[in-house]
């Protein structure tokens, strides 16, 4: 008996121990470097939206797509937008779950998807076009972004946590694994509906915890990112389950970004920042804002780059992308 028990005590802090390693260990050996990313929209996510993948995108000069959005839906629901991830349906009270957008509901003048059309295969098309050994790079990353918006998102995940169902951590893993991801975001702006900075913080930790458990069993590390507006909620502890923070910074408040980030407050490594700039904005203010990031980008050595969103340059004939990664000032992507 005395054996036995020292053997389950050994195996027990041998898991222990190699789970808290591999949720120690930085997910950074996993993304690209430099970092050359841009969000995708599924749908009329601001701007001219999801545009069809075509082949002749420059897919090649991207390593990060950042594909948006998903929202939060009640666990039991199953409408025909079909929000609900199979596998991630429950019938426990208060439980809400990562889902699919499928047209959001909630706009009363779009219709449910047609068959062929929906998130998944949207998701799909994106995937093996940026994937593609042709017309892409077989080594880009894919993830999936909480959007930001009327759902009321925040307040059904701090209801999910608060009352014990505790499903939306769970349901990150099952949509990341059902699309072939290999990462989640948050889109955190003035947040929609009402979470706690306690609750926001233990809901970031058991997002990290659920990722790197399946992360040991798949043999991989999953990202996870957030993509800040603004700092509420925002701590010094809750950011170091990120491996990205992703600042909005669209139009060249980059340098704020930067020195509060890194600062006293947050602490948080250069190596872990990606600056953005957005091309919704006017042609003038856009290049003003593209000059000045990338100048803190190489200034400040960060990890990269990214642009919202891939319908807006198309409309550009892609020049943000390949300006916004001229190789001339930027390394260029790593094959």
């Amino acid at each position: 008996m005395k054996k036995t028990c020292l053997v389950i005590v050994f195996l027990t802090v041998s898991i222990l121990g190699n789970m808290n390693s591999f949720a120690a260990k930085t997910v950074n050996d996993s993304i690209p470097n430099p970092v050359w990313g841009i969000f995708s929209p599924l749908y009329f996510s601001g701007g001219n939206g999801y545009h069809t993948p075509q082949k002749d995108w420059p897919w090649k000069k991207l390593n990060l797509i950042i594909i948006s959005f998903a929202h939060v839906y009640p666990a039991n629901s199953d409408t025909d937008f079909k929000h609900i991830v199979p596998g991630t349906a429950s019938n426990v009270q208060s439980a809400y779950v990562l889902g699919y957008e499928n047209a959001r509901n909630n706009w009363k003048d779009v219709k449910p998807p047609s068959k062929g059309d929906f998130d998944v295969d949207r998701i799909k098309k994106i995937v093996d076009m940026a994937k593609n050994s042709e017309t892409g790079n077989s080594s880009t990353k894919f993830l999936i972004s909480l959007g930001w918006g009327s759902n009321d998102d925040w307040t059904k995940i701090s209801t999910d946590l608060t009352s014990g169902a505790n499903k939306f951590p769970d349901s990150v893993v099952k949509y990341i694994t059902t699309n072939n991801l290999d990462g989640f975001d948050i889109d955190w702006e003035t947040p929609n509906g009402t979470i706690t900075q306690e609750n926001f913080t233990k809901v970031c930790q058991n997002i990290r915890i659920a990722l790197d458990s399946q992360g040991q069993k798949d043999g991989k590390l999953y990202i996870f990112s957030i993509t800040p507006a603004e700092y509420t909620s925002l701590t010094e502890t809750n950011l170091k389950y990120f491996d990205l923070i992703n600042p909005q910074s669209y139009y060249g408040n980059g340098a704020d970004y930067v020195n509060n980030l890194t600062g006293d407050t947050y602490k948080v490594s250069e190596d872990n920042i990606t600056l953005g700039m957005s091309i919704e904005s006017d042609d003038d203010l856009s290049v003003k804002a593209m000059n000045t990031l990338k100048n803190l980008f190489i200034d400040n050595d960060l990890r990269g780059l990214y642009i919202w969103n891939m319908g807006d340059d198309e409309m550009n004939n892609f020049k943000y992308i390949n300006e916004f990664l001229n190789k001339k000032t930027i390394p260029t992507v790593p094959k």
